[in-house]
C-alpha cells in the first residue's frame, strides 16, 4: 500500500541517517569508540500511562569504528598552513540553526502539489567544558528555544507537526567529543520523558548539519585554493549511501578560513525495509541523488561556525511490487535549505 512507500518520505523530512563508513587506501582516517552507534534502533512505541518519566540518553547514529576518510586534493596557493582547532575550556557560543524544506512526490505518475515544510528554527548553545593539551575537547550543545517559521499559508497539518517538533527540541542536551582537525565522535543527546520519534529524527538531521558544517581538516597545510576531500558511507532513510564532500579554501587566515563546500550522495539501485512495514515487508530503491552546496566562515577558536549555509536536492526513487493492493511507484525530489550563524 501506499502508505509503506510514503513512510520514506517521512524519514527524508526528518532527514534520518547514520554512518557505516570504511577505511579506503590512500586516505587518512580516525578511529572512533563508538561501535554501539551502527546498531539500529529499536522502533518506536507510542507513550502510555504506564511508561516511566525518566529521560532518556541516545547516541547520535553517526559515528563509526572506521570514521570519515580525508584525503587532501590541492595544497592550493603559497603560504601553506595546517588548519587545525584550536578550542579553550569554557567558551560559549549561542548559534541560530534554520532548516526548511519543500517536497514534491510522484505516486504511479501522479504528481502531487509541493509541500512547502515550515522552517525549523533552533537557538543553540555550544559549550566548551574541557581540552586536553593534544587539543581532544568534550563539547555540550544544548537547544534553549526553537520554533516554526512559515511563509504564505502552510498545510495546517504539517505546521503542527514542526511546531510540536519544535515544542519537545526545547531543554534537548547533548555531548561529543572532537579533536583538532574535527574529527567528531561519542554524539550523544538526552531526550525528555516519552520524546516522540520526530524529535529523536530531528535530532539526527542536527547531528549531520553540524558535521557538514564542520567537516574533518586534511593532516596535510593548504593554502587559499587547497582543496580536500571527505568520504562517508551512511545509512540515509536506511539505504546504504556513498557521500563525498569536496571543501575548497576561499580565504584564509592564520586563525580563520571562509570554504566552498560541495556534498555529493548516491545509492545503488537495494532492497529496503521501510519504516513501520509489516514483518517481510521490503521496497526496492531504484536510485537516490542528493547534491548540495555551500560556504561556511570558521574562526578556528570558536566552536561553531561564524556562519554556514547549505543547498541540498534530493532525487528518489522507491517502488513497492509487494503491496497487496498491486505495485507502486513513488518518486521525491526535495530541496532543503540549511544554515547556521553564530553570535
Amino acid at each position: 500500500m501506499r502508505i509503506i512507500v510514503l513512510s520514506f518520505v517521512a524519514c527524508l523530512l526528518l532527514a534520518c541517517s547514520k554512518n557505516e563508513s570504511a577505511p579506503e587506501a590512500g586516505a587518512t582516517e580516525k578511529a572512533t569508540a563508538a561501535p554501539s552507534a551502527n546498531s539500529e534502533a529499536p522502533p518506536a512505541r507510542s507513550p502510555s500511562a504506564a511508561d516511566e518519566p525518566s529521560p532518556s540518553v541516545a547516541e547520535a547514529p553517526a559515528a563509526n569504528v572506521a570514521g570519515p576518510q580525508v584525503r587532501l586534493v590541492s595544497p592550493g596557493d603559497p603560504p601553506q598552513q595546517p588548519l587545525r582547532w584550536k578550542l579553550a575550556a569554557g567558551q560559549k557560543q549561542k548559534s541560530i540553526v534554520t532548516i526548511k524544506r519543500d517536497v514534491q512526490t510522484q505516486i504511479d505518475g501522479q504528481q502531487a502539489p509541493i509541500v512547502s515544510v515550515p522552517a525549523l528554527v533552533m537557538d543553540m548553545v555550544f559549550e566548551v567544558k574541557d581540552v586536553a593539551p593534544t587539543g581532544d575537547a568534550t563539547v555540550e550543545l544544548s537547544i534553549a528555544g526553537a520554533r516554526a517559521e512559515t511563509e504564505g499559508e502552510p498545510d495546517p497539518r504539517v505546521l503542527a507537526a514542526i511546531q510540536g517538533v519544535a515544542a519537545a527540541a526545547v531543554g534537548v542536551r547533548g555531548t561529543y567529543e572532537t579533536d583538532s582537525r574535527g574529527f567528531i565522535e561519542n554524539m550523544k543527546f538526552e531526550f525528555p520523558p516519552n520524546a516522540p520519534p520526530m524529535l529523536q529524527q530531528t535530532v539526527v538531521g542536527l547531528e549531520r548539519t553540524i558535521r557538514r558544517m564542520t567537516p574533518p581538516l586534511p593532516e596535510e597545510p593548504i593554502g587559499a585554493n587547497g582543496s580536500w576531500e571527505v568520504k562517508e558511507r551512511l545509512t540515509e532513510m536506511r539505504a546504504s549511501v556513498e557521500e563525498t564532500s569536496t571543501v575548497r579554501v576561499t580565504s584564509l587566515g592564520s586563525d580563520s578560513a571562509e570554504v566552498g563546500l560541495k556534498i555529493a550522495q548516491v545509492a545503488p539501485k537495494q532492497t529496503l525495509t521501510p519504516p513501520g512495514a509489516p514483518p517481510g515487508r521490503e521496497v526496492e530503491l531504484l536510485g537516490l541523488r542528493s547534491d548540495a552546496q555551500g560556504k561556511a566562515k570558521w574562526d578556528l577558536d570558536r566552536v561553531a561556525p561564524v556562519a554556514a549555509e547549505l543547498s541540498t536536492k534530493i532525487n528518489m526513487h522507491l517502488t513497492d511490487r509487494s503491496a497487496p493492493d498491486g505495485p507502486h511507484d513513488t518518486k521525491v525530489v526535495m530541496e532543503m535549505k540549511t544554515s547556521q550563524v553564530t553570535n
